[in-house]
């Protein structure tokens, strides 16, 4: 079936480094009009080839799972089956179990895993990795899909946090995300970040000293929107100065 679609190294090149390539040239134009998307697509297979060349490289002997060929008339929609799969957090990708038994595909659990941190980052902007696991453990009681394998998905847990996060303020237990959520505005949120970086961990930032920064970093104002949505990402606002988070729940 993969040679329909790709051509695999031939044998000037060394065995075990051998790779299988596309027969299509990547799209240069859809890359042009649609990069967000390209992005995504990206960093979601940053975050899952590992997993993928672990199966390969141990001949898929941790996975005991087959994928559902067929839809079973039990698990139509309205049938008791479909309620419990439902139940687990997944649709009708889910896999099972030569017994039968509902479980997840570890694509399914990144996904589920990648999709908790881009929460909590959303609502923190700074986390502890305290705060992380606390709030994990509550999405793992809401989500039995998250219950599966506790060994797998605490490995996966560290590898996702890894991938899309990185330490805030020297600090191995505090995190920021390494990418924002707006594009647009991702080139101020990275001067800011260098400047708050750069400063002790008692620093406190004046509006017009982060202005002043970024015009000199940058060659370009600071945005009133991008500062409104940027600052309150990493600092606490107390007043007339800038706090940088702590990474708890407040912030403070």
């Amino acid at each position: 079936m993969l040679e329909q679609i790709a051509v695999k190294d031939d044998k000037s090149v060394p065995k075990g480094k051998r790779l299988w390539r596309l027969k299509l040239p990547v799209d240069e134009e859809f890359k042009t009009y649609f990069p967000m998307m390209v992005e995504k697509q990206e960093r979601e297979w940053h975050i899952r080839t590992p997993t993928i060349q672990n199966n390969v490289a141990n001949q898929f002997a941790n996975v005991i799972v087959e994928a559902n060929r067929m839809l079973p008339r039990a698990n139509m929609p309205g049938s008791a089956a479909t309620a419990q799969s439902s139940s687990t957090g997944l649709g009708a990708s889910g896999l099972s179990l030569v017994s039968g038994t509902t479980v997840a595909s570890q694509s399914d659990i990144e996904k589920l895993l990648t999709q908790f941190f881009m929460e909590q980052f959303k609502d923190y902007g700074v986390c502890k990795m305290t705060l992380l696991r606390q709030h994990f453990t509550v999405k793992q009681n809401e989500v039995p899909t998250l219950r599966q394998s506790p060994t797998m998905i605490q490995s996966m847990f560290k590898r996702i946090l890894d991938a899309i996060a990185q330490p805030f303020m020297g600090s191995q237990e505090t995190f920021v995300l390494k990418k924002g959520l707006d594009e647009k505005h991702e080139r101020f949120r990275k001067a800011v970040l260098d400047i708050i970086e750069a400063s002790p961990k008692t620093a406190r930032f004046k509006k017009q000293q982060i202005l002043d920064s970024i015009k000199q970093n940058l060659g370009e104002d600071f945005p009133n929107s991008a500062y409104s949505s940027i600052m309150p990402e990493f600092c606490v606002n107390t007043g007339t100065l800038w706090k940088p988070k702590s990474g708890t729940v407040d912030g403070k």
